[in-house]
């Protein structure tokens, strides 16, 4: 069975998803949870509140964020991954998700 994951959105809003920063130049990855990660404790054990989407595969990550790529912003050149708040651990995708072309 495939691991599954939670995005975080930014400030409660499912408008944005919530980034870190990669290595590279204008390259993120998403914030994110493990599916088998139980968000209400999570959320009590860091002094937040944070939204987070339902579970997804990591190609079905993949597929929404190539697909609502302005959840994003226009900052971000390229995803490359998630970054696991959990387990303070990056997933990089295979290749890319392209979200805007620099000049």
């Amino acid at each position: 069975m495939a691991d599954k994951y939670r995005l975080q959105y930014f400030i409660n809003s499912k408008d944005v998803l919530a980034i870190t920063w990669a290595e590279s130049n204008g390259d993120c990855r998403v914030r994110a949870l493990k599916e088998s990660t139980n968000v209400a404790e999570h959320n009590t054990s860091h002094f937040q509140e944070q939204t987070y989407s339902d579970p997804m595969t990591l190609g079905e990550v993949r597929d929404y964020i190539s697909a609502n790529t302005e959840l994003l912003g226009t900052l971000v050149h390229d995803c490359v991954g998630l970054h696991l708040e959990d387990l303070c651990a990056d997933v990089q995708f295979k290749e890319p998700v392209s979200v805007r072309v620099l000049l």
